[in-house]
């Protein structure tokens, strides 16, 4: 049986693994969708995640998204929607929740390259501050980034 969640979340932006500590005014993020367990004990969600429109470039009215979580919690914020007769998409990165969503943190992939260097932007919450934002996110993507060998 699905489980409606809405929830409004706070949360810092940041960039990960840089080692300063940003300024950044905290934001909310509405989340308005069911969640439902699947056979093999992941996760799916279906609904809206409403990122702030300078984020999401595309149409207010085209923001659903259907986001299958793996084991490691982690699932792929991909909007969809046709316009003009045609298909179009937006992967914007990668959303890990806790089982009632009142935490989150997303990983922006759609714009994560910075010359060089390889900084992908955090969004990042229940958070009023970096720090807190930074703890969030390994809290949530701890089982995720445990999963990669080591290098």
């Amino acid at each position: 049986m699905p489980k409606h969640i809405k929830v409004d979340i706070q949360v810092v932006e940041f960039h990960r693994g840089s080692t300063t500590l940003q300024n950044t005014e905290p934001m909310t993020i509405r989340i308005d969708g069911y969640v439902a367990k699947k056979r093999n004990n992941t996760r799916e969600f279906v609904g809206n995640v409403h990122l702030p429109d300078e984020l999401l470039p595309i149409p207010k009215d085209r923001r659903t998204v259907d986001i299958s979580f793996d084991q490691h919690d982690a699932g792929s914020l991909i909007y969809s929607y046709v316009e003009d007769g045609y298909t179009k998409t937006f992967m914007y990165g990668t959303m890990f929740a806790n089982d009632d969503f009142s935490k989150i943190a997303i990983m922006n992939t759609s714009t994560q390259k910075q010359g060089d260097l390889v900084t992908p932007l955090m969004l990042s919450g229940p958070a009023t501050n970096q720090e807190e934002a930074l703890s969030i996110s390994e809290e949530l993507m701890k089982d995720y980034l445990n999963s990669f060998p080591p290098k």
